[in-house]
Order: C-alpha cells, then sequence, then structure tokens
C-alpha cells in the first residue's frame, strides 16, 4: 500500500473470473497482500475461522466499476462494498485485462463475448 492505496503488489487477480450473462459483468476474486483490517477498518485477525474476500465486477458495455469485500466466519457472511480512489480503480481494471491477456488470450470484453458462446454474423 502506498498512501493508504492498493498497489500492483497488493493484489493478485484470480484468472477463474465469472461472467453474468444477463448484466453483461465480469468479476474477479483479488487475493491479498495487505492488511485487509488496516485497510477496511476492521478487526478480523483476532478472530478464529474468520477471513475476507475481495471481489471486483467490470461491466464493459457500460464502464460501472465495483469493488465489494465479504467477511466470512463460520455461520455468516457480510457483504461490504468498497468506494475505490480513482487510482485504485484504474489499477485493478488493468490488472484484470492483463490477467485476460495473460491467462485467456483476449481482453476483459472478449472474455465476456467468449462466454456468452459464438458471435453470430449476418
Amino acid at each position: 500500500m502506498k498512501n493508504g492505496e492498493f498497489t500492483k503488489g497488493d493484489l493478485l487477480v484470480d484468472p477463474d473470473m465469472e461472467v453474468d450473462l444477463e448484466n453483461g459483468t465480469v468479476t474477479a476474486c483479488l487475493e491479498t497482500w495487505f492488511d485487509v483490517d488496516e485497510k477496511f477498518g476492521l478487526h478480523t485477525a483476532d478472530e478464529d475461522h474468520t477471513w475476507v474476500n475481495l471481489y471486483a465486477s467490470y461491466t464493459p458495455g457500460t464502464g460501472a466499476f465495483q469493488i465489494e469485500y465479504v467477511i466470512s466466519r463460520e455461520d455468516s457472511e457480510e457483504w461490504r462494498e468498497y468506494n475505490p480512489t480513482n487510482s485504485e480503480k484504474l489499477l485493478v481494471l488493468s490488472m484484470m485485462e492483463e490477467c485476460c491477456q495473460t491467462c485467456h488470450g483476449c481482453s476483459l470484453e472478449g472474455y465476456l463475448q467468449d462466454t456468452n458462446g459464438p458471435t453470430q454474423t449476418m
């Protein structure tokens, strides 16, 4: 983290991204390599069987972008939205794009289209 913002070394994009065909959204799980308690103002480190998962969702057609994290406990889950700074948004989007290019040989938009199946031409 630099000045409280994500840096490239703080995150790793899981290449197994989920696609929501109905909404045209690609969601990536972001592996966290930073202190989530400090970043999000939590106190999970002292809780056994508690962890935090971070997700980024992007809709290429509209440009909509969202980051959420889920606090998972043995008996419950709590979803919270995180409002990234503009530089954090750009970083995560570029990392998702890079992951698609490297792992799938296509752009984020292409990943979404490939998941939709072959395109039809007239």
